[in-house]
């Protein structure tokens, strides 16, 4: 599995392969990361793509909610993540290290997926955002083929899209070489969709279940 998003050279590769020949000036840096957004948006693992370096997040304890403003508050063992975890380095409450298969548990929900839940050992009581974790967060360290793929499609969406409006706006094809390509605006609105539904369709696996977390 890919390591890294796909870079314009192989968006133009595997555009051309669907008979969708464009300019690499419309394959921009920003349309691939818009494309990367539009899978994390989908999916609900932002980031999906492990980050590179450590990022610390606090956490209030678990059961913190309520109206009740005394303080330490919380007693719940259970600390939902909302994001995926996939790399643990450091577990702490109220600057206390807490060990890993002594204090607390990581729970994954997928096979092929991060942490998403701590499991104390004990109930946890503590005063806003006590909890510190420190660690790599995202879906996985390397990209699935169908989600690699699935953010060329959408890259090529976003193409369509742009030369679309373009031809609306008075345009109708675009120069490549000594080779001109022309398009229409349904020709053009017809590559969208499909490129869109067909990524939406590669990363349903993927797709974030959280009902009972």
């Amino acid at each position: 599995m890919p390591s890294a998003w796909p870079t314009q050279a192989e968006v133009l590769t595997y555009l051309a392969g669907a008979n969708f020949t464009v300019s690499p000036a419309l394959v921009t840096a920003g349309r691939i990361a818009s494309a990367v957004g539009m899978i994390e948006q989908a999916t609900g693992w932002i980031p999906f793509l492990r980050d590179s370096n450590d990022t610390t997040r606090p956490f209030n304890p678990p059961g913190f909610g309520g109206k009740r403003y005394a303080t330490p508050r919380g007693g719940g063992r259970m600390l939902r993540l909302d994001k995926g975890l996939v790399t643990l380095t450091s577990l702490s409450v109220s600057g206390v290290a807490q060990v890993l298969g002594t204090d607390f548990f990581l729970k994954a929900f997928r096979s092929d997926g991060p942490y998403e839940l701590v499991e104390f050992a004990g109930p946890v009581h503590g005063n806003i955002q006590c909890i510190s974790i420190v660690g790599k967060w995202g879906f996985s360290a390397t990209i699935p083929d169908l989600v690699w793929e699935a953010c060329m499609l959408f890259t090529g969406s976003l193409v369509a899209t742009a030369l679309r409006e373009s031809v609306i706006a008075g345009g109708s094809k675009f120069e490549e070489g000594d080779e001109s390509v022309s398009y229409d605006s349904a020709t053009l609105l017809k590559l969208g969709k499909g490129f869109s539904e067909s990524a939406k369709e590669l990363i349903s696996p993927f797709v974030r279940v959280t009902a009972g977390l």
